[in-house]
């Protein structure tokens, strides 16, 4: 500030001497010799401070390459199929005729062939005959007193038609049914399903009764609340042993 302020101060004098004394050149050469002692005496600007320098740029790793993938092995197709040589066929011999001999007396019977078995109808009927055996059982475990009128709480049985009875449903029907059809299939199934159960319930009764008949007692008095819980019992065997039947006589 103080050296710009005698920088003026020097023109004006320079200025105000000029207009009364020294030549024009003589004004300039002394406002040069001013301007030169002015530039000198203004301070020297003190150097700006050097920068650090930047780090030194690191390049990033090189990208490594995904390995080649291991190509798969070329597909072998499977051989053509070649069909066989078709056969040649041979010629036919010509077959000899010989004459037929005499039929001959024996007096043997010429054999038959078996007669063809209807599995249905054989099916049906065997089981129409366990429903008519059952019925006996049921009858001859309380057949109708003399009254009539049933009041007694005992009944006696009839051991011989229970046990013969028995034993006819226990020669059960054997046959393969899997030649025939869905229906036939599933009678049979139902028809020996049912005759276990059948079995089963009677078989404690019909073993009193072969002990009766072997000691000589043809007749039992039983008693009528467990008889009825026994027929109670028959009742489902008998519904399937009828929807079977029914089934096989359906057209």
């Amino acid at each position: 500030m103080k050296v710009t302020l005698r920088f003026f101060l020097s023109v004006i004098v320079v200025s105000l001497l000029s207009a009364c004394g020294p030549s024009e050149a003589d004004q300039l050469a002394t406002v040069e010799a001013l301007v030169v002692q002015t530039v000198a005496a203004m301070p020297t600007q003190a150097p700006q401070a050097t920068l650090p320098p930047l780090p030194t740029y690191t390049p990033q790793a090189t990208f490594a390459a995904v390995p080649s993938q291991t190509p798969l092995p070329t597909y072998t197709p499977y051989p053509t199929y070649t069909p066989p040589a078709t056969a040649t066929e041979s010629p036919m011999a010509t077959e000899t005729v010989e004459p037929a001999a005499a039929a001959t007396t024996s007096g043997q019977p010429v054999p038959t062939s078996a007669p063809v078995v209807n599995v249905t109808e054989q099916l049906a009927a065997k089981i129409q005959d366990e429903l008519t055996r059952i019925d006996i059982i049921r009858g001859a475990f309380l057949p109708l007193s003399p009254g009539g009128g049933g009041t007694l709480t005992e009944q006696p049985s009839d051991c011989g038609a229970i046990v013969s009875s028995y034993n006819s449903i226990a020669n059960v029907l054997t046959v393969d049914v899997s030649a025939q059809s869905p229906t036939v299939q599933n009678a049979y199934g139902v028809y020996r399903a049912a005759t276990d159960t059948v079995l089963s319930l009677l078989a404690p009764w019909v073993e009193i009764c072969r002990t009766d008949l072997a000691s000589g007692v043809s007749r039992r008095i039983i008693d009528q609340n467990q008889y009825g819980i026994l027929r109670q019992a028959l009742d489902q065997p008998i519904g399937q042993l009828n929807q079977a039947i029914n089934s096989l006589q359906s057209p």
